[in-house]
C-alpha cells in the first residue's frame, strides 16, 4: 500500500461527521477536528507504520457491540 501525507489525513479528518458517538476514549469528533493541526502528523506517522508493517495496533482494536431494539417490547429479542 501506499503511504499517506499529512494533508490526507487532515482532510479525512475534516470529512468526519459530527453527529457521530465517541468511542471508548470519549473523544469527540469536534475534539478531534479541533485539533486537526495538532495531531495530523502523528496519526500520519501512525497510519503509516500500520502500512509499512502490517501490523495493526492492539490497543486500537477496541469496539463496544450494543442490541438495538426493534421492537416495542424490549423482551422479545
Amino acid at each position: 500500500m501506499k503511504s499517506t501525507e499529512d494533508q490526507e489525513i487532515g482532510g479525512v479528518l475534516s470529512e468526519l461527521k459530527e453527529n457521530a458517538a465517541p468511542g471508548h476514549d470519549q473523544i469527540t469528533v469536534i475534539n478531534i477536528k479541533n485539533m486537526k493541526e495538532s495531531i495530523a502528523s502523528n496519526l500520519t506517522k501512525l497510519v503509516n507504520e500500520v502500512l509499512i508493517s502490517d501490523l495493526f495496533p492492539q490497543e486500537l482494536k477496541v469496539s463496544k457491540i450494543g442490541a438495538i431494539c426493534r421492537s416495542r417490547r424490549k423482551d422479545h429479542m
